[in-house]
């Protein structure tokens, strides 16, 4: 697991990429327009998952807080070391969770947009939104990026565990490396790390979503939805 100092610096990098974006963004675009939104509202996860870092390094984390909370210089006990083991895998897959969750938000606004009929009125599941919205914007090489995101997320309604609704393993390939997920078994390869570098492909799919040429004609795109 990276060390606070690394955890901050990683989510820092995230949250400079994504102003640079949304300064862009609020330069171009007037209030109420949905493409400032398109960053905004995952950059406002990351910067709940900054300060949860740093409020854990700053209370969990120093042995001064358990005893000055709890008044009891042995803690913290085993158990308390169990539940801080399960609040930070918690506390991975939530943020990620919310962070994929906001993107699908915009996607479905977004291609709504584009085609108010499309994708079931943006109701279909999130496989086809973004399967429709990359390729209508011409960004089909993200396409095994969100295959390997909306994976790692269902797995949160699985315990961790791929479990397909057609039995069979799948192999991703996405930015040189090759993500396994096998039948019934844990995603065991979700770390830090790999979730990091989720995190920054994202990213970068959005900006280059903002600057597709279907997305910047527009004169204003109202966000109907404001969050």
């Amino acid at each position: 697991m990276p060390s606070t100092a690394e955890m901050i610096k990683e989510i820092e990098l995230l949250l400079h990429r994504i102003k640079d974006i949304d300064d862009r963004s609020r330069g171009r675009h007037r209030a109420g327009d949905l493409r400032i939104a398109v960053t905004g509202l995952p950059g406002n996860i990351l910067h709940t998952y900054l300060l949860y870092v740093a409020m854990s390094d700053s209370t969990i984390g120093r042995k001064d807080w358990w005893a000055r909370t709890y008044s009891d210089a042995a803690r913290p006990h085993e158990r308390d070391h169990q539940a801080i083991r399960q609040l930070e895998t918690l506390t991975k897959h939530s943020v990620f969770v919310f962070f994929l969750s906001r993107i699908e938000w915009n996607m479905r606004k977004l291609v709504t947009y584009l085609e108010p009929e499309a994708c079931n009125g943006g109701q279909s599941p999130f496989k086809n939104i973004y399967g429709w919205l990359l390729k209508r914007l011409y960004l089909m090489k993200f396409v095994p990026l969100y295959d390997l995101c909306r994976h790692v997320r269902n797995s949160v309604h699985t315990n961790g565990r791929f479990v397909p609704r057609s039995s069979g393993d799948i192999t991703i390939s996405w930015d040189g490396e090759d993500y396994h997920f096998r039948n019934m078994e844990p995603i065991d390869f979700v770390s830090h790390e790999v979730l990091f570098k989720l995190y920054h492909g994202l990213v970068n799919s959005l900006d280059d979503m903002l600057n597709a040429e279907a997305i910047t004609t527009p004169e204003f795109i109202e966000d109907m939805i404001h969050t």
